[in-house]
């Protein structure tokens, strides 16, 4: 495993959200579960897309809408 450092807030949203939810035994694994799905979109995206280059802003409104940017 590897540390991320995260923003306060969203370490907090991360333990609310894990604690609220069926299925998730620690804001850790919401967390995993969270980059995981959100990776695997993008790489979706990426094979899907005839360019290469993966549009920031798209990245950027997805991060937003799951909470890790404000």
């Amino acid at each position: 495993m590897v540390d991320i450092n995260i923003p306060e807030n969203l370490a907090q949203k991360l333990d609310n959200t894990a604690e609220e939810r069926a299925g998730f035994d620690s804001p850790e694994e919401l967390a995993i579960y969270i980059l995981t799905s959100v990776l695997s979109e993008l790489e979706e995206e990426s094979a899907t897309e005839t360019d290469t280059d993966i549009d920031e802003d798209d990245v950027e409104d997805r991060l937003k809408d799951l909470g890790y940017m404000g």
